[in-house]
């Protein structure tokens, strides 16, 4: 138990290792308590399970293990652990013939083949785990996490940032695992014990954060901030917290995370620092960048506010500034170059809607390092917000289909068709519910350049209004380059050679980002890429979709709704169609899954996440996972054929 007084004065804050958390007042009395954000992993030797390569594992968030869950780095998916959820996970070894540890749960005096294990005086054991041919094992203590030889010689210990309550050993013999008192649980290497993984699943059992010493993460929606770094800037200066949030521009690369433990591991990390750098050595190259609001600090109205800015400190380099409203990126217009300190910076009017609520503003400098973000409130009267939503709003709708490549090798069946039939549906049914007012183009196979969907997009932006909705479909092949771990798609005119020929002519996730940034907060992008063909270069690749897109959707905050997450293709051939853009246009007929007589975005994500599995599996003995994200208050975007929805 720790405690400590309370800024205030009004009493104790207190913590204990159960986890609860809360406040006692002077005479004693518990005035609010929490249950903590860690999980306990007290005696869980053998709970904490594997999988041969260690990317899947098994924890329980309370003591003895209870409380299963299992989550799997591959996939990004944390799941409670039911008898269902999967091929079973491997308990850590305790006993070998030739080595025959004693003694070692809770004492302080292990034995190896009846010698004594030599610990620190009052060091306590807490977990063991065997390799898998019994030579050697790993020893968990409150202090040390060590690594002993058949004899008992030690061959490497690492200090511990809690007791170490449970260990486990990856049968392909390259992982130990352990579970720590603080929550965490972290890979190391089995030759010299340098940790290169961790994770930590807070007690909600719905945010985690996996991350690298380096600097490198992935993290579920809501739990950036769940990490961070303390910078100390000397005894005379405040020191400073740098959440992984202000990293994310540069550090949030799932893709790298989730190979992080695979054979290519150590080579993908080597060529990401090289390229993007490690957090601790760009951390103590300067202070943070930091922004001061000079308007004012609440919007009290919906047109006109311009965010005017100080810089207080630049950061490193050049630096930029990224706007949202609602989490939602904005144009990347907005930003300027060459921010300098204390230069003043005023923006162009916000287009806010009337459902915004709040505005951020933050300073991104050269080295992808944020400044706490600037918030702004959005405080307007009902009947201002009632006005503006009433204001006439229009449907805008591009759809893009490429079947005919002009590289003959990439041919499809149904993307073109399938970007005409999605521009019709949203012209009917996107009409009823817009009053006719949708403005749908479709741009298919030789019209569907990189520079012609470039403009089309900008053009149709550019007359969109705050309150207006716009969806961009796409259609075709799409692949995530193994160097950048961006995903690409290909429009018309690229013709494959290589990765840089893809580079070079494909529309990448940043340019993706950017386009997107253009529109108006209450958009939606649908992709069907990443097709069945007969192209076994890109085929090769589209196991790192999943990475990709949380990644384009962590970054600009629009809905998006993906037709496969997998490391399979997505499924041409079904009524004429692909199996997702079907889903999609009959979703527009018929998702109305709360009968409010409209389709939301929510209701079309609703019904992909169920058809399309079942579909696919039915259909072609395969099941496809798509993957979406609709962050946000759902809006509609369709008015179904009949009030009742198809369940």
């Amino acid at each position: 138990l720790v405690a400590l007084p309370s800024a205030a004065g009004e009493g104790w804050l207190f913590a204990s290792q159960d986890p609860i958390w809360g406040m006692v007042n002077a005479q004693g009395q518990v005035l609010w308590r929490r249950e903590g954000v860690l999980p306990d992993l007290r005696e869980q030797t053998d709970q904490l399970r594997l999988s041969a390569d260690g990317h899947q594992f098994r924890f329980g968030y309370e003591v003895w293990g209870k409380a299963p869950y299992r989550f799997d780095i591959n996939r990004r998916e944390l799941t409670p652990d039911t008898p269902s959820a999967g091929a079973a996970l491997n308990v850590a070894r305790i006993e070998a013939p030739d080595l025959v540890v004693k003694d070692w749960n809770n004492t302080t005096a292990p034995t190896l083949n009846s010698q004594s294990i030599k610990l620190q005086r009052g060091e306590i054991s807490r977990s063991l785990a065997i390799t898998p041919d019994g030579q050697r094992f790993a020893l968990g203590t409150e202090w040390w996490l060590r690594f002993f030889d058949r004899t008992g010689k030690e061959l490497w210990k690492q200090p511990v940032p809690g007791a170490v309550w449970a260990v486990n050993i990856s049968t392909d013999a390259r992982w130990v695992v352990a579970g720590y008192g603080d929550g965490t649980i972290r890979w190391h290497r089995i030759e010299d014990g340098k940790e290169v993984l961790a994770f930590f699943p807070h007690a909600d059992r719905k945010r985690w954060v996996l991350w690298t010493p380096e600097g490198y993460y992935d993290a579920s929606p809501d739990a950036e901030d769940l990490i961070g770094y303390h910078l100390n800037h000397g005894k005379d200066q405040a020191g400073e917290f740098v959440s992984a949030s202000q990293l994310r521009e540069t550090f949030y690369q799932p893709n790298l995370i989730s190979q992080r433990l695979g054979p290519q591991g150590d080579e993908l990390m080597q060529q990401a620092v090289a390229k993007r750098g490690d957090v601790r050595e760009l951390l103590r190259a300067g202070t943070t960048p930091e922004l001061v609001l000079e308007s004012a600090a609440v919007i009290d109205r919906l047109d006109g506010y311009r965010p005017v800015l100080r810089i207080q400190n630049a950061g490193q380099g050049a630096g930029r500034l990224i706007v949202r409203i609602d989490g939602s990126e904005l144009d990347g217009r907005r930003v300027g170059s060459a921010l300098s300190p204390g230069r003043r910076v005023e923006l162009d009017p916000l287009p806010l809607t009337s459902d915004a609520r709040k505005v951020t503003v933050e300073l991104v400098d050269d080295r992808g390092i944020a400044s706490k973000p600037i918030e702004i409130p959005v405080k307007v009267a009902d009947n201002t917000r009632a006005a503006a939503a009433r204001e006439e709003a229009t449907l805008h709708v591009l759809a893009v289909g490429v079947t005919e490549y002009h590289d003959a090798d990439l041919r499809l069946k149904y993307a073109a068709r399938d970007a005409e039939a999605i521009a019709d549906r949203f012209r009917q049914r996107g009409g009823a519910l817009f009053k006719q007012r949708v403005k749908v183009t479709a741009l298919t196979d030789a019209r569907a350049t990189v520079a012609n969907i470039e403009a089309t997009l900008k053009a149709m932006a550019a007359k969109a209004r705050p309150n207006d909705t716009f969806v961009l479909y796409m259609a075709g092949h799409g692949t995530v380059l193994a160097d950048s771990g961006e995903y690409h798609f290909l429009p018309h005119e690229l013709v494959y050679e290589n990765d840089q020929s893809i580079s070079r002519q494909a529309v990448s996730q940043s340019r993706l980002r950017t386009w997107m940034s253009w529109l108006p907060v209450r958009s939606l992008l649908l992709l069907d890429t990443c097709r069945a063909g007969n192209v076994v270069q890109l085929a090769s690749r589209a196991g790192e979709e999943k990475g990709a897109f949380a990644s384009l959707i962590r970054l600009s905050n629009r809905a998006v709704i993906v037709a496969s997450s997998s490391d399979k293709m997505a499924l041409e051939g079904y009524k004429d169609h692909g199996v997702f853009s079907w889903v999609v246009l009959d979703a527009l007929d018929n998702a109305d899954y709360d009968n409010n007589g409209q389709v939301d975005v929510t209701d079309i994500a609703t019904h992909v996440r169920r058809l399309v599995p079942e579909i696919t599996e039915k259909t072609f003995k395969y099941r496809q996972v798509p993957m979406q994200d609709t962050p946000g208050d759902p809006f509609a975007v369709a008015q179904p054929v009949g009030r009742g929805a198809k369940k």
